[in-house]
């Protein structure tokens, strides 16, 4: 028996965008439900614990501002705090919150259970299901899962991240061996540049002639 649910949004992937794009929905009265492969995943930080620092300090404050929930859970599950770049001027100067990633995946998971008009859904979206309009333009009507259930939304909302289509294949590209020495014959001289002009010209110069070379030279294997 085909399932089928409608609601009005979809937001597939719970991670840090995912989250706060179906807390966002949600708060507005939108009956929202949020996908992940695994709700032990939610707001996963499997590689950098740490939120805030110089190149996403002001992302988490400009959330903060606008009601998002990154910058209140740290709050509450941080480890250690500390202010970088004290040695250069006020501009630069970042605060980054290191945190406990478990406690911290816990506590936004609580937070999306217990969020109004907002549903969790442990489910591979596979598909997106689309229909053509009148003036001859795709609309999005929904998502199907990996199981088969299709939950027909208004908007799509999708926050995969670095995991969509992120996967290993067998098959590499390498160099035709017989063709190496061709490459070792290139020469690339690195000139001293006396100004950016003058270094953007020769980058503009020699990157077309080196990617046209690795081209004509690959072939896949596998």
């Amino acid at each position: 028996m085909e399932l089928k649910k409608q609601v009005d949004v979809c937001v597939v992937g719970a991670g840090h965008a995912g989250c706060e794009a179906a807390l966002a929905c949600a708060r507005l009265g939108l009956q929202t439900v949020i996908f992940t492969v695994s709700v032990d995943s939610i707001a996963l930080m499997p590689c950098n614990p740490n939120v805030g620092g110089s190149s996403k300090g002001h992302l988490v404050r400009e959330l903060d501002a606008l009601g998002g929930e990154m910058g209140k859970n740290i709050d509450k599950t941080f480890i250690q705090s500390k202010m970088l770049n004290v040695s250069k001027g006020p501009a630069v100067h970042s605060l980054r919150a290191q945190a406990d990633k478990a406690e911290y995946s816990r506590a936004m998971r609580k937070v999306l259970e217990n969020q109004d008009n907002l549903l969790i859904k442990q489910a591979e979206v596979c598909e997106l299901l689309w229909e053509e309009t009148e003036d001859h333009k795709k609309k999005i009507t929904g998502v199907k899962t990996f199981t088969g259930a299709i939950y027909e939304c208004k908007a799509v909302v999708l926050c995969t991240g670095t995991y969509l289509r992120a996967r290993w294949e067998s098959k590499c590209v390498v160099l035709r061996q017989e063709l190496l020495p061709e490459w070792i014959s290139v020469l690339l001289i690195f000139l001293k540049w006396k100004s950016s002009s003058e270094m953007r010209k020769w980058f503009l110069f020699l990157f077309p002639q080196t990617l046209n070379l690795y081209r004509k030279n690959r072939l896949p294997v596998g």
